[in-house]
This record gives structure tokens, C-alpha cells and sequence, in this order.
């Protein structure tokens, strides 16, 4: 498989690659607590004796290989719990590009296994965490839907058992991402029936976000589950064919498809962008951002020379920032979204190009008021990560009171 291939692969979530679970075990065996004995921390330093990818050879092809680690994280997660499973897992990121670049998808699995243990959305999510952006929470989403009996009487507070929207938005973000993801598998890949569903959540904000996870399911599990709303002759659909409702959270993530299928040219992408709707086309240069991001596996100086391919191109009717700014911001979003810290994202703003800064810390600002909600402590974490000149943007975007 080539580098495409992988890349997609890498980020695959939900139904594109699951490894059955051991249904046989789900009500024998339990979910051990966050580990904090000497037993524990034991396990924790010898990462191998919880999760050994020794026999996940990189004479596999990639798919199987990939395969392999999450029948060893799954299994791990039945024989030591969550918690230590996933600190197993950040240890195997570093000791394996593989394990790495497909984290996401093993988190992925690691979720689906932990709420089939549980059964219970608040216990779950409370042994998950917000490493490889997050997959744990949106595997947790993917198994309870396949648990929950009458669904759409359900859907409106499903994501009200684990959170509470008005003190963790990211961890809300999380849950309603990961339904999109759920009712796309749930529904075998049916996307318009999978966005009807996010429209029975109660609120705007809630449904946006359920949007996001169903078109990005779409994409990256059509290498599994070749999707009939994806077009290679139209690489813009189904932006242009679904209710204008839905069309910004589709521009969102429609460049993975872009770039797929023109084998990584990011240049080329750009020049889709430029062809999306004025209304829209903010939505698709921002969508660069996260898509360059994921694919130079979050190296920071290779994100600011690849959004800067878009500098000659004309910004959204409005914006008084350059595409290269744009696209930061979609590169922000995706770098707090990978573990819930700002501090790598406020080392790209402090990188960035002059022209390119306002907007970069405007979306740090932002981002960081999803992670953490006391204003205070936005404050002072945006003392501590901004340069000084723009630490009043930051808080002011952290308030919701500044835009680029």
C-alpha cells in the first residue's frame, strides 16, 4: 500500500477496519480501575508485558498489520483495563511509526471493547482519554449505538450520560463526533439517513458536530466500504448535493477526500478549495489545516510550508487574513484535538509568518476554551503559551469576543 493508502488507514475509524469483539466475555469481565498501585506502575514501565506487537511483524502488509495491533490492544484491554492499555499504547507510538500513524483506528478499538465491558457511557468515558484525537470516546460511541435498543428515542440525551455540555465541551465534542461516526456504521454507511439522525440532538452545536463525524466516516472508510457518496468525477460531492444545513461541516472534510485522490497534492487541493462556494470556501482552506497536519504527522514547520501553497489564493469574501492563516487554523484544531493540550498548537502560532499570527491565536484562544473552562485558568494558560502581544487576543477569543 502507498502513502496514501496508509495515511487513510491511519485515521480510519468505526466500521472501516473493527476487530470483533469477544462478545463470550462481556459479562464476566470487568474494567480495571485507573491503575495507581505498584503492581500498576509496573506494568506501565514494561509497556510490552501489557501489549507485546511483537508478533505484528513488519513483514505483514499494512492492513494486516494494522489489524494485528488492535486484536493486541483489545486484547489488553480485557486483561489489564483501560487506563493501562492506553498508556501501553502511548509508549508503543513511540517505539513504532506504525503504531503511531494508526493510533487513532487502535483507539478506535480500544473504546468499542471498554463500553462493551461496561455498559455504561459514564464509566467508559471516564477510563478513555483524549489521546490519538481522541478515538477512545468515538469507539465508546460506535458500541453503545449498537447497544441501544430503541435509537432514536434515545439519541436526544445519549451524549448527557457521559458529559455535561456546559463544563467539558471538549469531551461533549468528543461524544457527538463519535455518534456521527456510530449511525453511519449503525446504518450501514447511509449518509443521508446517518444526518437525519444527528438532527433529532437538541441543539445546533450539537448537531454540527454529529455532522462532522458522519462525513468523515464516509471518507475514511471507503477503502472497506466503498461509498456511493463519494465521486471521483466530482470530487466535490456530496457537499453539493446534501441541505444547506450540512453543507459547512461537509467543506470541513472534504479535502481528505482531495487529497486521496490526487495522490497528495496539496497544491491541487488548494485549488479545490478555491472552487467551493465563497459561503463555504473558509470551511474547506481551514479543512487544509487539518488535513496537512495529519499527513506531516504534526510536524510544525511542514505545516507552515504546506498551508503556505495557498498565499496566492483569494480568501473568503470578508476575511481580512490570508489562506495560509486559514489553514493554521484548521492545523490548531486538529493539534489540541490530538491530546487536549494546547502547547504544541501555541508552537506553530509562535512559528507562524507575521500576517499569519492574529488568526492562529484567535483559533488557539477558541480551542482552549473547549479544554479548559475556567476563565482564569484560560487566562493563565494563555499567558504561559502566547507570545506576549497577542496573549489579549487569546483571552478574547477564549471569551468568545474576537474573530480574525
Amino acid at each position: 500500500m502507498g502513502k496514501a493508502g496508509r495515511w487513510v488507514l491511519g485515521i480510519a475509524v468505526g466500521g472501516a477496519t473493527l476487530w470483533v469483539l469477544y462478545s463470550s466475555f462481556w459479562g464476566t469481565l470487568a474494567i480495571t480501575p485507573t491503575p495507581s498501585d505498584d503492581k500498576s506502575t509496573e506494568k506501565i514501565l514494561a509497556p510490552l508485558k501489557i501489549a507485546s506487537i511483537a508478533p505484528c511483524t513488519k513483514s505483514l502488509p499494512i492492513e494486516a498489520r494494522v489489524d494485528c495491533f488492535k486484536e493486541v490492544f483489545q486484547k489488553a484491554v480485557h486483561e489489564h483495563g483501560t487506563p493501562a492499555t492506553l498508556r501501553a499504547l502511548n509508549i508503543a507510538t513511540t517505539q513504532d511509526p506504525d503504531v503511531l500513524h494508526h493510533c487513532h483506528a487502535i483507539t478506535h478499538v480500544i473504546g468499542r471493547t471498554t463500553y462493551a465491558l461496561t455498559h455504561d457511557l459514564s464509566q467508559a468515558f471516564a477510563h478513555c482519554n483524549a489521546q490519538c484525537s481522541s478515538g477512545c470516546y468515538h469507539g465508546t460511541m460506535e458500541q453503545l449505538l449498537t447497544e441501544t435498543s430503541d435509537l432514536e428515542a434515545a439519541i436526544p440525551t445519549l451524549c448527557q450520560q457521559g458529559t455535561r455540555e456546559d463544563e467539558d465541551r471538549y469531551t461533549s465534542f468528543q461524544c457527538l463526533h463519535g455518534l456521527g461516526h456510530g449511525f453511519m456504521i449503525h446504518l450501514q454507511h447511509e449518509l443521508f439517513a446517518s444526518l437525519e439522525h444527528c438532527d433529532l440532538l437538541p441543539t445546533e452545536s450539537s448537531q454540527a458536530s454529529c455532522y462532522g463525524g458522519v462525513f468523515m466516516e464516509n471518507i475514511v472508510a471507503h477503502d472497506h466500504h466503498p461509498s456511493k457518496y463519494l465521486q471521483k468525477a466530482d470530487l466535490h460531492y456530496p457537499c453539493t448535493a446534501v441541505h444547506e444545513r450540512y453543507k459547512a461541516a461537509c467543506y470541513f472534510g472534504i479535502t481528505d477526500w482531495f487529497v486521496k485522490q490526487n495522490g497528495f497534492d496539496f497544491q491541487q487541493a488548494f485549488a479545490e478549495c478555491e472552487r467551493v462556494p465563497d459561503t463555504y470556501r473558509f470551511h474547506c482552506f481551514r479543512s487544509m489545516g487539518r488535513s496537512i497536519n495529519w499527513h506531516t504527522d504534526h510536524d510544525l514547520e511542514a505545516a507552515i510550508a504546506q498551508c503556505a501553497i495557498g498565499a496566492p489564493l483569494r480568501p473568503p469574501d470578508g476575511w481580512p487574513v490570508s489562506v495560509p492563516g486559514i489553514c493554521l487554523m484548521g492545523a490548531v484544531l486538529d493539534l489540541v484535538n490530538l491530546d487536549k493540550s494546547v502547547d504544541r498548537a501555541a508552537r506553530l502560532c509562535a512559528m507562524a509568518a507575521q500576517r499569519d499570527k492574529r488568526a492562529c491565536y484567535v483559533q488557539l484562544g477558541e480551542a482552549l476554551s473547549a479544554v479548559i473552562a475556567d476563565p482564569e485558568k484560560q487566562a493563565a494558560t494563555c499567558r504561559r503559551v502566547a507570545e506576549e502581544r497577542h496573549v489579549p487576543l487569546c483571552r478574547a477569543a477564549a471569551h468568545g469576543r474576537s474573530s480574525p
